[in-house]
């Protein structure tokens, strides 16, 4: 996992101007939980584009890669194998939601560094698997791309992106995290906790904070996986009211 994220160039200002076309269906209630079969519905503006242009820093070169391709190449840098597969599921619309917003923000070819997403040439089967799971999978939030910002552990709780870079976003608020835990391998051990960070000690599983802590927690995200939890309900727990949708093609 790298834990470098970087958002300095979306000020929360143009954050906040950022507007695009709606939703095709509205969006969804705050109750609603999205299953597999139950994703929503972008309009054609908003959809994931066919390539993306890659700023590769070691190379000195910009590649032009088909967009899935290139989410391929982020997951066995940002969260590897080992993860439960629903998590890697959540990384790979996390990924991806991540670019489109770079693009749609007009800021040039994405990085391969933690200055963006991590980006690498190695594939693993697990890894390209989520990314087809999810094809085209993107995260909006009032007729907006979310920023879907990630780090790799919160110490039990994520931070409010108005106390990490200031400004507002209603999707990017604090929340519990499932990563605290006696390991025992027992669910009924895995207990969100109230103030952040915890203190890793001893033998227990929490990971105290790595990263910014804004938005999805990886370490949380692993334990809701292996507590049972879809891809969807981890994305929407860290999203706060997010939906996570796909383009859609007419019958």
């Amino acid at each position: 996992m790298k834990i470098g994220l970087w958002v300095g160039v979306f000020t929360l200002a143009a954050i906040a101007a950022f507007t695009v076309a709606c939703l095709s269906d509205g969006g969804g209630d705050d109750d609603d939980v999205l299953g597999d079969d139950d994703v929503g519905c972008l309009s054609e503006d908003l959809a994931v584009p066919a390539t993306i242009k890659v700023e590769r820093v070691a190379q000195g070169i910009v590649q032009e890669l088909d967009f899935e391709d290139y989410v391929k190449g982020v997951l066995p840098q940002e969260i590897g194998t080992s993860f439960p597969y629903e998590a890697v599921k959540a990384q790979a619309v996390a990924a991806r939601t991540y670019a489109l917003r770079w693009v749609m923000d007009g800021k040039g070819p994405i990085c391969d560094t933690t200055l963006c997403q991590v980006y690498g040439d190695e594939r693993y089967d697990v890894t390209d698997a989520a990314v087809d799971d999810t094809a085209g999978q993107v995260l909006a939030y009032d007729d907006d791309i979310v920023l879907a910002v990630f780090h790799a552990s919160s110490g039990g709780r994520t931070e409010d992106v108005q106390d990490v870079w200031g400004g507002t976003l209603d999707y990017l608020v604090s929340v519990s995290c499932l990563e605290n835990a006696n390991c025992t391998g027992d669910c009924d051990d895995w207990y969100p906790v109230t103030q952040a960070p915890c203190v890793k000690n001893g033998g227990s599983c929490c990971y105290g904070r790595a990263g910014h802590g804004v938005g999805m927690s990886q370490r949380g995200a692993q334990a809701m996986a292996t507590c049972g939890y879809l891809y969807d309900e981890i994305l929407t727990h860290y999203y706060t009211d997010a939906q996570v949708a796909e383009e859609c093609t007419a019958d």
